[in-house]
């Protein structure tokens, strides 16, 4: 956080301390560098806060949370914010706490574990104890040791034995192909699965099922164009205009799926989503779909399908979402197991994880080896980081 431009004011997340009021805290352009906040409704101050990086830099604190980029970028040579990385001589940082460490993987993970090797330099203590967080790692002890520089005696692997787990949760799989001879895209197969597949789940969180399934559904594809094109086509579908906001007379495609008179050949066909109608009564409800990306970020409260890049698989926890599906065969199975992790964040929760899949090059290969996109189990992870890896 930085000093706000003159005669501007910057406005806070935090709201007001005082129960009764519902302002937010701003932060005033005439405090100049006092660290103090104000409440835009009932003028109440908040004193002796911490929170540009100038103050921080002269103050170091006991407990730093920060990105690897801003390390990166604070350990350059006469960076301001280097002190706040490194410490004082006779106060040196004694712990590095990294979260989700098996997303560090190929180039980026490579990059991470030089930087580390870089902070350990600059610190001048070689006592610091690094801690690492992670999902189910194949090779713990090794892919530690290649990313933080470590001996693997210098490595212990803390986790859990066998008797001291118990189940709780399930989670269903499936994975879908396309079908290449009904002359129809693989977006339009994803797009009516998100459709059927949010129309299994709860209209509102906690009925019918009392919380076995969710209300919201996460839709990730790789591609930042491919993201905008299924959230356009499947808004369209869903029955909204192009602002999303006014919808079309005719609803949402979904209402193609009603029973009917004749219906034998259509239930042959698959075609009709008999327990949706009967059970959850929901295809006659156009579905609010949202947008997440590097270009539109956040989350709708009211959205019922979100598609999403990478940039919403990590670090967002919502107790909603019952379901998952990616488009194509996921290009990492770190990063497919973090995705499939946004469903179910309560234990008595049923999740669903739903995989579209081509009929050609990796995604058959996918397909034909499914039992691997259900592996809790991330595989080893191999960084470039000495001379001759290949990328």
């Amino acid at each position: 956080m930085t000093a706000p431009p003159p005669h501007e004011s910057f406005i806070g997340i935090v709201g007001c301390l005082k129960e009764t009021c519902h302002g937010k805290l701003i932060w005033l352009n005439k405090d100049g560098e006092n660290q103090v906040l104000t409440c835009e409704s009932c003028k109440a101050k908040v004193h002796s806060l911490i929170f540009t990086r100038k103050a921080l830099s002269s103050q170091p604190p006991d407990v730093l949370v920060a990105t690897t980029e801003m390390l990166n970028r604070s350990l350059s040579f006469g960076s301001p914010s280097l002190r706040l990385f490194i410490g004082k001589r006779g106060s040196r940082p004694e712990f590095l706490l990294l979260d989700e460490i098996h997303t560090y993987s190929g180039v980026h993970g490579a990059q991470i574990a030089h930087l580390i090797r870089r902070w350990k330099n600059q610190i001048w203590n070689k006592n610091v104890h690094i801690v690492g967080l992670s999902a189910t790692l194949a090779d713990p002890n090794g892919f530690f040791c290649d990313l933080t520089g470590l001996f693997p005696h210098q490595v212990e692997v803390v986790a859990p034995r066998e008797e001291e787990l118990r189940d709780a949760g399930r989670q269903y799989f499936l994975a879908l192909r396309g079908d290449p001879a009904s002359k129809t895209s693989l977006l339009a197969t994803t797009i009516q699965a998100s459709m059927l597949v949010r129309r299994m789940l709860d209209q509102n969180l906690g009925t019918p099922s009392e919380g076995t399934f969710g209300s919201r559904l996460f839709v990730f594809t790789d591609k930042l164009d491919l993201v905008n094109r299924l959230h356009e086509q499947l808004r369209d579908a869903e029955g909204w205009k192009a602002d999303g906001v006014a919808r079309k007379p005719q609803g949402s495609l979904a209402l193609l799926r009603k029973l009917g008179e004749q219906d034998s050949q259509r239930d042959k066909a698959g075609q009709l989503w008999r327990f949706a109608e009967t059970q959850l009564i929901t295809l006659t409800r156009s579905a609010k779909v949202g947008l997440t990306s590097s270009q539109s970020s956040g989350v709708g409260d009211k959205d019922d399908i979100v598609v999403a890049t990478a940039s919403l698989e990590v670090g967002f926890d919502d107790p909603k979402v019952g379901a998952i599906i990616q488009h194509k065969a996921p290009r990492d199975a770190a990063s497919f197991l973090q995705r499939r992790g946004r469903a179910g964040r309560d234990p008595s929760m049923r999740p669903w994880a739903v995989v579209v899949l081509s009929d050609y090059g990796r995604d058959r290969l996918a397909f034909q080896a499914y039992d691997t996109l259900a592996d809790p189990v991330v595989p080893p992870i191999n960084l470039p980081t000495k001379h001759g890896d290949q990328v």
